[in-house]
């Protein structure tokens, strides 16, 4: 029998036949409650709990034994904390001296631009291995890993540590932002493997990180710099708490667009591009209008409109209100005929919308 109060949830396991079917849903939280720790986010927490009452309500319906709704589902593939422990292991990881300098002696003149260098030197690593990492991925990352590209590679981020963001002027910090972000996907991939799933895309942005101007920068704080998310709501929110230098760098008017800019190298993530300053608002439109393309499908016989679940995740930030207002403002990126098709299937009032993500490692060329 579930009881909950307002502080808490109390198990009451009358007798082994209940705590045989009852012994992997709380396993099951235990994980997810430790998941929701690591990430700040609650609703891993929140979702394991309502599975767990609603097992209980059929249970008692029933009066016949079943498997938990949870089943290890979400926790059944521990990939996610092999990630955390390795990103953990390489710690910071542009923190490589240079050779031919100290790190105090590092003079950075024109951000954005070292930002683009760097990427790059990264995208034409990962280029040239392209057909290996596509076709044999954890063989070519090790392959990879071995090599003299990695090795200048390495040496290359490195040179990012001598940049503080806090010199960045403001047009410039979404491309630099954008351009760090890339290089570090990159370069977190080749040091553990690719994310599998959310939950591993999750840990992988919450532990790789570089030094830029002496704070430590993950993936994850990229993004909500990037989104422009403010301060911690809770102590458990793993955003910005008060008075981090680090949020003075969240970017004031942001731009959803910048979302299709970030790749993370699977079969439904954006291409990677180079941003600069001069062309910024010409790529992020170009790249936006490229990803419609590819990961927009429209079907007009069952007024079924999919997309990715890119739009689902980050629905706060096209500030439409709900999966309506996403597709009108999808609308415009599409090809003109697209947007006559888009308009029929809304005119169904019972037209349907379906969110995919494919996360097979690819890389894009």
């Amino acid at each position: 029998i579930l009881r909950r109060s307002s502080k808490e949830n109390i198990f009451y396991l009358n007798n082994r036949l209940k705590r045989s079917l009852w012994y992997r849903c709380i396993l099951e939280m235990f994980a997810a409650a430790k998941v929701s720790k690591d990430l700040g986010d609650l609703s891993y927490l929140h979702k394991s709990i309502q599975c767990a009452y609603l097992t209980e309500t059929l249970y008692q319906v029933t009066q016949r034994k079943m498997d938990v709704l949870l089943n290890f589902k979400d926790y059944y593939n521990s990939s996610y904390y092999n990630i955390a422990k390795a990103l953990e292991k390489e710690g910071i990881l542009n923190c490589i001296q240079n050779k031919h300098q100290s790190k105090d002696e590092k003079v950075v003149t024109n951000p954005c631009a070292i930002s683009s260098i760097v990427l790059a030197e990264g995208l034409n690593m990962f280029f040239t291995y392209a057909h290996d990492l596509n076709s044999a991925p954890l063989e070519a990352i090790v392959k990879l890993r071995e090599s003299i590209h990695f090795i200048e590679f390495q040496n290359a981020v490195a040179e990012l540590q001598g940049i503080n963001p806090s010199t960045i002027p403001e047009e410039q910090k979404i491309p630099f932002f954008i351009n760090i972000y890339n290089v570090m996907t990159i370069h977190g991939i080749v040091l553990v493997g690719p994310p599998k799933s959310l939950i591993d895309w999750r840990y992988f942005s919450a532990f790789a990180c570089y030094e830029l101007g002496g704070f430590p920068y993950t993936l994850d704080k990229i993004l909500r710099i990037l989104r422009g998310v403010g301060a911690s709501r809770t102590k458990l929110d793993k955003s910005f708490r008060m008075g981090d230098p680090r949020a003075d760098h969240l970017i004031k008017k942001p731009d959803p667009r910048v979302l299709f800019a970030l790749a993370t190298h699977n079969k439904s993530s954006p291409k990677p591009c180079i941003m600069r300053e001069s062309n910024l608002d010409q790529s992020l439109q170009s790249i936006t209008e490229d990803y419609c393309a590819k990961h927009v499908t429209l079907d007009k016989t069952k007024s079924e409109v999919t997309i990715s679940k890119l739009f689902f995740w980050y629905l706060p930030d096209f500030k439409t209100g709900d999966q309506e207002g996403v597709l009108h403002w999808i609308r415009p990126f599409l090809t003109t005929s697209r947007q006559e098709t888009l308009d029929i299937i809304l005119q169904n009032p019972s037209h349907t919308t379906k969110y995919v993500y494919n996360w097979t490692f690819e890389v894009h060329v």
